[in-house]
């Protein structure tokens, strides 16, 4: 396995190899599936610095993954957060991108959950900006949006 260092997808910069799961996973096929979910996260926020304007304030439940990964200043959000809170948050904070992935972190109260609960709805006020699919299933893996801000006070009207 440690001999995989080809892009593990076309235009990455990530071998399988570069994977922990790739290696503790005895059964090949559902390692490289593992792999390839955790490697597009970090393809992801190796991107947010060219898919994003500097100085752009991107959400996630960890910040610093943004700002090391990233190269942008992180804001966090909280699991504790209701749907309403989170909006309300992305309008205070003048948070420009908000990050959905599959997968997440503990928050900074370090409480786990699920970030879809908290923001189930985003897609009423965000504009996708990135995109990355699991290379071997194609399942949603890592997704950028940008924030409309009037979108998102039209949504806090609304709920």
């Amino acid at each position: 396995k440690a001999l995989e260092r080809a892009p593990f997808a076309p235009g990455a910069h990530l071998a399988y190899a570069d994977s922990t799961d790739f290696y503790t996973t005895i059964d090949v096929r559902s390692a490289r599936a593992q792999a390839a979910h955790q490697l597009a996260v970090l393809e992801g926020f190796d991107a947010i610095d060219r898919a994003t304007p500097p100085g752009a304030r991107v959400m996630w439940m960890r910040p610093e993954y943004v700002a090391v990964l990233g190269h942008r200043e992180g804001v966090p959000f909280f699991y504790s957060w209701s749907e309403r809170r989170l909006a309300q948050a992305l309008l205070d904070e003048r948070v420009d991108y908000l990050v959905v992935s599959a997968i997440y972190k503990t928050d900074d109260d370090n409480r786990r959950g699920d970030p879809f609960a908290v923001h189930p709805h985003f897609a009423e006020y965000t504009e996708p900006v990135l995109r990355i699919r699991n290379a071997v299933n194609g399942a949603p893996a890592f997704m950028l949006v940008r924030v409309d801000p009037a979108k998102v006070k039209a949504f806090l009207g609304g709920s």
